[in-house]
């Protein structure tokens, strides 16, 4: 490929709504991740196999670990981190600072960590 095919590409990638943005974007994608939200903050970095879906949004420097799966009606405050093999679903509220270790699951009954 020429150097104008692969910016192309590139920048097409970046536009795609399974690859909303990378490293211009202030956050860190790992390539194997699927980021449908458009609202990540700056410093994010999320890792291979995680699924977020499109109506997020997320604070300032969060970690979100790997096998981490993020539903709509979710909000994310700044700082928080997120182990392996994490669900996130519907109706849950993390606040600022969190963290939320390895194998956890939210319910929807308590909806606020």
């Amino acid at each position: 490929m020429q150097d104008d095919e692969i910016r192309a590409v590139t920048a097409a990638l970046r536009r795609s709504p399974r690859s909303p943005g990378l490293a211009s974007e202030g956050y860190f994608q790992h390539e194997a991740a699927v980021v449908e939200s458009r609202s990540v903050g700056p410093g994010t970095r999320i890792w291979a196999f995680t699924h977020i879906l499109p109506e997020r949004s997320f604070g300032a420097d969060c970690n979100l670990c790997d096998h981490t799966f993020i539903e709509n009606d979710v909000r994310i405050g700044d700082r928080v981190t997120l182990k392996g093999c994490i669900q996130v679903w519907d109706g849950i509220t993390l606040e600022d600072d969190v963290f939320v270790g390895p194998a956890s699951r939210s319910r929807r009954a308590a909806a606020r960590w």
